[in-house]
């Protein structure tokens, strides 16, 4: 195996993680090879595989990268709404702005990339990144839980919900572009209020 300096393993990472990202967004996760990786970074294809193990390896990683982006773009949002059911109705807009506006976050769901990488990478490795997810924001979902300011399900349960809305608008053509926004909106304000209304039951959940 080839030998690198500490500071050699990071550029050589960073480049294979950009040009990686290149050649992903490009062609696809499905499409792009290995060849393609390492002729576009430069490396012998021995040295890819002191880094990664394949690919869908490589994929995942970027993937935590702009996942971390994209968290702390949600967080911020979080920490500066002024209630609950506003931050609520923020986030769920502002999940539709950034993947409109981010090119990977796009392609995930475009060409449905999760279900080819969850058959791909070895059982458990998908997780970590949904552990990510929840690591970040589960203690905030705890923290406005114990002010009573959103209702008491389980916080697992209204990540599931954020993670099923980023996928509504690959059904945008078949709900129908006009009455799409007004859908989207009305399901917004809909899961803003049923999360916040305490006097709402929810035993059913």
């Amino acid at each position: 195996m080839p030998r690198f300096s500490e500071n050699e393993k990071d550029i050589i990472r960073k480049r294979l993680m950009e040009k990686g990202k290149e050649l992903f967004l490009q062609f696809g996760l499905r499409k792009t090879s290995i060849d393609s990786i390492i002729s576009a970074s430069g490396i012998a294809k021995g040295s890819f595989y002191t880094f990664f193990r394949s690919k869908e390896e490589l994929f995942l990683e970027i993937w935590f990268e702009e996942e971390s982006k994209y968290n702390q773009f949600l967080t911020e949002i979080m920490l500066s709404a002024k209630t609950p059911k506003d931050m609520i109705i923020q986030v769920c807009k502002g999940t539709f702005e950034y993947l409109e506006s981010n090119p990977f976050h796009r392609n995930l769901y475009e060409r449905n990339e999760t279900e080819y990488l969850i058959r791909k990478l070895p059982p458990g490795q998908y997780t970590s990144l949904i552990e990510q997810d929840n690591s970040t924001f589960i203690p905030l979902l705890e923290k406005l839980q114990q002010e009573g300011e959103i209702i008491p399900i389980e916080p697992e349960i209204i990540m599931g919900i954020h993670r099923c809305l980023s996928y509504l608008p690959l059904l945008k053509e078949e709900i129908g572009p006009e009455v799409f926004p007004k859908v989207l909106e009305t399901m917004i304000m809909l899961i803003a209020e049923g999360l916040t209304t305490q006097k709402t039951q929810v035993d059913f959940l």
